[in-house]
């Protein structure tokens, strides 16, 4: 079964954790059934792989909602351990927002939000809101990656999809690199006595 491009956006479980569940979901069964959306898995990629390493029946229900996107976020954003720079950047992505125009991911007309009202979905800032809105619009997918596998800020990576798009690489490069760290000053503490002498 195909994914929907809204369940897509999120990452697939390690092999190990998708082990797990399939042994949970082998001795408990499945307890939540897949959601699915115009033929495809709207929610549970996890449990629909899982199930099928398991040998469990899988047991479906069909989304007929007119919000597939907030369905998405309620049942995802908030239950997994994302810091506030991964929250506001699914959210953008999940979400069809304002201005108007922008083409939704799943092509229906799914209402458009404000950056307040997506601040308050995600329980991020408006702030972190308007920055994934500029990584998403002009970020390259490596900087996109970045902000998800959480080795860059929202923030950071806002700044860097303000470059032209061949520069950002680069950027997010140096922008990872461990800053060198700064020499304590000397102090009669850290330092022989006479040599503290003749230093002051």
């Amino acid at each position: 079964m195909k994914l929907h491009p809204l369940c897509a956006l999120f990452d697939e479980m390690s092999e190990n954790e998708l082990q797990a569940l399939a042994d949970n979901i082998r001795k408990h069964g499945l307890r939540h059934p897949i959601t699915t959306y115009q033929g495809m898995i709207l929610d549970g990629r996890n449990r629909f792989k899982a199930s099928q390493m398991a040998g469990v029946q899988l047991r479906e229900v069909e989304y007929r909602g007119k919000d597939p996107a907030g369905f998405v976020i309620s049942a995802n954003l908030r239950r997994r351990h994302d810091g506030a720079s991964q929250r506001a950047l699914l959210e953008v992505q999940l979400r069809q927002w304002a201005p108007a125009g922008r083409q939704s991911v799943t092509g229906s007309n799914e209402p458009v939000v404000t950056a307040v009202e997506m601040a308050a979905e995600s329980g991020t800032s408006v702030s972190s809101i308007k920055d994934a809105k500029q990584v998403e619009k002009n970020g390259v997918e490596v900087l996109k990656n970045a902000v998800k596998d959480k080795s860059i800020s929202i923030r950071t990576a806002a700044a860097i999809s303000k470059q032209p798009k061949t520069k950002q690489p680069k950027a997010l490069k140096e922008a990872r690199a461990p800053k060198p760290k700064k020499e304590p000053k000397p102090t009669a503490d850290t330092v022989p006595k006479s040599a503290y002498d003749e230093m002051v």
